[in-house]
C-alpha cells in the first residue's frame, strides 16, 4: 500500500502522479457544478483520453516542454463543460442536431452556438485568466506536409482532442474520412509510421481507464462505437484500444 507522497513519487513517478492529481482536482471542479441531466461521464472520459493521447505523442516525439501538453489537451474540454454546466439546454440541443442530422459532434456545435468548441474553450479560458499555453490555438488549415516544429504543441494538442471526439462520438457518414485524415495528417507532420502511433494511443487509452478509475467514472463512458465496414482502420484501431484494455485486466 502506498501510504505516503514520498513512495507514491517512487512507484508512480512525478508526472504520473501529477497527471492523477490535475485529473481529481478537473473532475471534482465541474462535477460540483454540472447538473445531473447532462452525461459529464462522457465529457471527461473524451478529455482523460485527449489528455493521454496527447502527452504520449509528445513524448513519442521527444517535444521540448511535453509536460504542458496532458494539462492543454484536458483543458480543450473547458468549452464543452461550460455550455453543459451553464448551458444545458443548448448543450442538449447540439447533441440532438448531430445525431438528427447525421452531423459530428463539432459541426453541429458551429451550427447551433456559431462558435466552434474550441472558440467557447478560448472564451472560457480568458475568463479564468489561464496562462496562453494552456489554451492552445488552433492550428492554420490542413498539411500534408511535415509539421514546422513551433506548431508541434497546437497540432498534437488538437489532434488528440479531435481523435478522441471522433471515437467518442455515434457514427455519423464523415466519420471514417474524419478519422483517416486525422491520422494520415498525424503520421506525415510528426514522420511517424502507423504502427507506432496507433499502438502508442492504444496503451494510453488503458491508461486514460485508469485516470477514469480514480474517480471511480464507469468504464462504460469510455465505449466506443464502431461502424461499417468491420475492416475499416477505425474499427481495427479500436480493436487495438480493446485489445490494450484486455491485457491490463
Amino acid at each position: 500500500m502506498i501510504s505516503n507522497v514520498s513512495k507514491a513519487v517512487v512507484n508512480i513517478g512525478y508526472s504520473g502522479l501529477r497527471d492523477i492529481t490535475l485529473t481529481v482536482e478537473y473532475a471534482d471542479l465541474v462535477q460540483r457544478r454540472l447538473p445531473k441531466r447532462v452525461q459529464l461521464g462522457r465529457i471527461l472520459a473524451k478529455a482523460f483520453v485527449a489528455a493521454r493521447w496527447a502527452s504520449a505523442i509528445g513524448q513519442e516525439v521527444r517535444l521540448q516542454g511535453n509536460e504542458s501538453l496532458f494539462t492543454a489537451a484536458l483543458l480543450e474540454s473547458l468549452g464543452d463543460l461550460a455550455v453543459a454546466a451553464y448551458l444545458p439546454e443548448i448543450y442538449q440541443k447540439i447533441e440532438r442536431t448531430a445525431q438528427s442530422q447525421g452531423w459530428s459532434y463539432q459541426q453541429a456545435h458551429t451550427e447551433v452556438t456559431e462558435m466552434s468548441p474550441h472558440d467557447v474553450t478560448a472564451i472560457v479560458g480568458w475568463s479564468y485568466n489561464l496562462p496562453e499555453h494552456l489554451v492552445l490555438p488552433r492550428p492554420g488549415q490542413e498539411t500534408k506536409f511535415k509539421w514546422p516544429e513551433k506548431e508541434h504543441h497546437e497540432r498534437i494538442g488538437h489532434f488528440a482532442n479531435d481523435l478522441a471526439y471522433n471515437l467518442l462520438s455515434w457514427p455519423y457518414p464523415e466519420i471514417l474520412g474524419d478519422f483517416a485524415d486525422l491520422c494520415s495528417q498525424t503520421k506525415l507532420g510528426l514522420e511517424l509510421s502507423t504502427e507506432t502511433l496507433e499502438i502508442s494511443l492504444a496503451l494510453e487509452y488503458q491508461k486514460a481507464l485508469n485516470l477514469g478509475g480514480t474517480i471511480k467514472l464507469d468504464r462504460s463512458c469510455f465505449s466506443f462505437q464502431k461502424t461499417r465496414p468491420e475492416d475499416s482502420d477505425r474499427n481495427s484501431f479500436l480493436g487495438l484500444c480493446e485489445s490494450a484494455q484486455l491485457a491490463e485486466v
